[in-house]
């Protein structure tokens, strides 16, 4: 019986040392020797799990019954690996990548002159839960649209308006601010897996959710009455509304994601912060207008088959339109005769962008080779300053930021069990902002062959 305590014992304490000790100290991955443990992942999971939840189950209340189904699923989904996630050493890849890249962002940031005190990181915070009129920190200002960008505003903004009229409405899809989802409170009795935001939540914007105002996740929303206009709240007034609602969400959810707040300004609120700073300070200097091609290719996955393509282009007769809907594997711009559309810097892979940008207007090239396979390219036109599109300007910017992370990376000692989503190749292709889509299976058709309706829009991008 002593040998069988002892062992029984002896089980116990390495149960315990391995689940309060081993296990969260354990390094997930690393940057530059900074660790993230699984004890740091399971606190910053937590508090987007947390927030999920609270985003999923709100958009279900503001839905009617029919529509609010999927949220609900959502909700119950994020709350089940919300109340499992502590002592799992299941690792969501995606959210690790995300750590791992906040750190690099962390630690990179002064390479473009980006510094945040702590003071600035406390006032962030304060600033998520400010009334929205009267924010502590005021927003970046939107640069003044040039005439051209202006006009293509107000069109994109006339058709939105158009299809807006003439389809139903789409389902709304989750926010992606985390930090402003109201706190996890009291469990619905009816369904114990998605929480309800108590009458007394601070919400967003700094106000307080009535039980009148408060819909159920299982009714129709009912039109709301006519808001009463209320006085702008001054510095002071909105200060204290903010601090306010940080104090709910601190009570509610530090315990819940058992953060501390010292955690929580480390692993979220300065990376979230450093991430803003250095995404604006990237994408201002992007202009709104600048060199673009009009180009069209085609694509096909051997240099014997691209050359032989290449080759019947010089024979009277047939066209490039022709090869590329019956030879192309771009399914997204074959049935368009392989039109790309306008083509701005940094929208394509180098290899491709290189030749493209060098033809003069009316020239083919000869095979192109890129990680997607072999590109005979033609330029139609080519311009040296041609005003960007709302799309190409927002394809800009993701990308500048996005080639930034990757370079950072590429230099940093990073140390992880997922593989760097900035440098993973992706194996299909993506149209560029502004490409043509492809005609409706409908729509009347040239005489010309036509390759099957597409099954995916594809264009080269950088992978990534």
């Amino acid at each position: 019986m002593g040998i069988v305590g002892a062992l029984v014992a002896a089980i116990l304490a390495f149960t315990t040392v391995n689940e309060q000790i081993v296990k969260p100290r354990t390094v997930l991955a690393s940057v530059n020797g900074n660790d993230i443990t699984r004890r740091d992942y399971w606190r910053w999971q937590g508090v987007q799990l947390i927030e999920q939840v609270n985003q999923y189950s709100r958009l279900a209340g503001l839905l009617p019954a029919d529509q609010a189904g999927q949220y609900r699923q959502l909700a119950a989904q994020a709350q089940t690996d919300l109340n499992s996630l502590w002592g799992s050493t299941d690792t969501d890849d995606q959210a690790l990548q995300r750590m791992v890249d906040d750190q690099v962002m962390v630690q990179y940031a002064d390479d473009i002159g980006i510094e945040v005190s702590n003071n600035e990181v406390d006032r962030y915070i304060l600033n998520r839960f400010s009334p929205e009129d009267a924010p502590l920190i005021p927003e970046t200002p939107t640069p003044t649209l040039i005439p051209e960008r202006a006009a293509f505003a107000s069109e994109t903004a006339a058709a939105a308006a158009t299809a807006t009229s003439t389809a139903p409405p789409p389902s709304p899809a989750p926010t992606q601010r985390p930090l402003l989802a109201p706190p996890v409170m009291a469990g619905d009795p009816a369904n114990p897996a998605i929480p309800v935001t108590s009458p007394d939540v601070a919400t967003p914007d700094g106000a307080k959710a009535s039980p009148e105002s408060v819909a159920s996740p299982d009714s129709p929303a009912s039109p709301a009455a006519s808001p009463e206009v209320s006085p702008t709240l001054n510095a002071d007034q909105a200060l204290q509304t903010a601090e306010a609602g940080y104090e709910t969400y601190r009570d509610s959810v530090f315990e819940t994601a058992r953060i501390s707040r010292e955690d929580y300004e480390t692993w979220v609120a300065r990376p979230q912060l450093i991430r803003q700073r250095v995404t604006d300070t990237l994408q201002a200097g992007i202009g709104q207008r600048g060199e673009q091609v009009l180009a069209a290719h085609i694509l096909v996955g051997t240099q014997e088959l691209a050359q032989q393509l290449r080759a019947q282009l010089d024979q009277p007769g047939v066209t490039f339109a022709d090869l590329a809907a019956t030879q192309s594997t771009d399914t997204g711009s074959a049935a368009n005769g392989g039109d790309l559309g306008w083509v701005t810097f940094g929208e394509l892979v180098k290899p491709f962008e290189d030749v493209a940008f060098s033809l003069d207007p009316g020239q083919i090239s000869q095979p192109v080779q890129t990680e997607f396979g072999w590109h005979i390219i033609r330029v139609d036109e080519h311009v040296s300053d041609r005003p960007y599109t709302e799309e190409q300007i927002t394809a800009l910017r993701e990308r500048t930021v996005q080639q930034w992370l990757e370079e950072k990376s590429a230099i940093a000692d990073i140390e992880s069990d997922v593989a760097a989503t900035a440098t993973t190749v992706t194996s299909v292709f993506e149209p560029p902002a502004g490409a043509p889509p492809p005609p409706s299976p409908t729509a009347p058709t040239d005489p010309a062959p036509v390759a099957p309706e597409p099954t995916s829009a594809s264009l080269p991008r950088p992978p990534g």
